[in-house]
């Protein structure tokens, strides 16, 4: 492929930092302009490998997901504001899970959990795609089951000056919707990602 073919089929590519990330605590909602960085989650196809007459023969095997995902919020504060004290939020759903104080959970079976936490990949401008119906992302993934795994610590310094405090969350999850899914008939043999 020569320079000029690469550069006639190559639109741009998609930028780190157009996403944005929304989820509900149990019992409210967090603003989607506090978080910095963030990954997708992997999900990986594991290998099935046999020997046979001195060769390996590898098969697809079971999905396995990796179940925890990290990011990074900006610490923000407002007198009299708790809705945009994140820290503090995660920090009281935590509480409800284990309390700091007591030692016993303020939650039953699953209700310390929260579905729909979503983070959407933007277009190269910020955009969104135009669908049939309303602008969607260019990529879309759901997290459901989530609840605060580990809380990270805020380092303070005199000498930092000119900088913002963040500090990073991992929530477990325990399960994922990617886009939307749809197997094709058979005969295809493949599946169709549409985002």
């Amino acid at each position: 492929m020569s320079l000029i073919d690469f550069k006639n089929n190559f639109y741009g590519g998609t930028r780190k930092n157009r996403f944005y990330i929304q989820g509900s605590f149990p019992g409210g909602s967090f603003t989607k302009f506090h978080i910095t960085s963030a990954g997708i989650p992997s999900v990986v196809t594991k290998s099935l490998d046999y020997d046979h007459f001195g060769r390996k023969w590898a098969y697809p095997g079971e999905k396995a997901y990796e179940n925890t995902w990290t990011f990074t919020v900006l610490d923000d504060y407002q007198s009299g504001n708790d809705t945009v004290n994140l820290w503090k939020k995660f920090q009281s759903w935590q509480n409800l899970i284990n309390d700091h104080d007591t030692n016993v959970s303020g939650r039953v079976s699953g209700d310390y959990k929260a579905d729909g936490w979503a983070i959407y990949h933007l277009g190269i401008n910020g955009e969104q795609q135009t669908g049939t119906v309303t602008p969607v992302p260019l990529k879309k993934f759901v997290l459901n089951g989530c609840w605060p795994l580990s809380i990270g610590g805020i380092a303070f310094n005199m000498g930092n000056t000119n900088t913002l405090n963040t500090f990073s969350v991992t929530v477990h999850w325990d399960s994922i919707e990617i886009g939307s899914i749809t197997t094709l008939p058979s005969g295809f043999g493949t599946t169709s990602l549409s985002f």
